[in-house]
């Protein structure tokens, strides 16, 4: 359901109870927000956060590392709703990239870098990111936010390809760990 349809919806007459449920990817702040705003006035009216543990992790970091005086820099599907929901969390400068390349030309000159990367995103090319960033600024805040289960299933999953002739990646088409393992192999 499209966010600005749930008032809509709600409001109808009859009225009648309605729960909405936080997808895993989570949302962006603005709307948890207002879900959970519309949650505490409103008799009838459930929001219920089903936000992975790990994605709500980098919100928190993206909330509380940021400031005027920082820019926030994801690694990431920029189109991605994980990445969508993470970078509202961020304040001040922020970019969302998806390679090294695109890291190089980002402005770091002025601000204290504070790097996190979506959840699902590509381990080997993570650690080049880190090493270029650690590389360019000393004072960079650097967080580990690829899920430990992505991270283990990257590994076997290059692990196996380099002993196969042949890996074939099963998964949803629109999966960005399908699409990160598919690359891996």
């Amino acid at each position: 359901i499209d966010f600005s349809d749930v008032e809509r919806i709600f409001y109808q007459e009859p009225r009648r109870p309605m729960t909405v449920i936080i997808r895993t990817h989570g949302v962006t702040k603005e709307q948890s927000d207002f879900l959970f705003r519309m949650d505490k006035e409103n008799e009838g009216f459930t929001a219920i956060d089903a936000t992975c543990p790990f994605v709500k992790k980098i919100h928190n970091i993206a909330e509380e590392n940021t400031n005027k005086n920082t820019v926030f820099l994801l690694f990431c599907d920029p189109k991605h709703p994980e990445a969508i929901g993470t970078m509202s969390y961020a304040r001040g400068e922020k970019h969302a990239f998806s390679s090294l390349d695109e890291l190089r030309a980002c402005d770091l000159s002025d601000k204290l870098p504070i790097l996190c990367a979506q959840t699902t995103q590509n381990l080997v090319e993570f650690k080049k990111i880190k090493k270029f960033l650690k590389n360019l600024c000393t004072n960079a805040k650097i967080f580990d936010t690829i899920c430990s289960v992505t991270e283990n299933r990257q590994n076997e999953a290059t692990k196996i390809a380099k002993e196969s002739d042949l890996m074939i990646v099963i998964g949803g088409r629109e999966s960005s760990n399908t699409h990160k393992l598919y690359d891996l192999c």
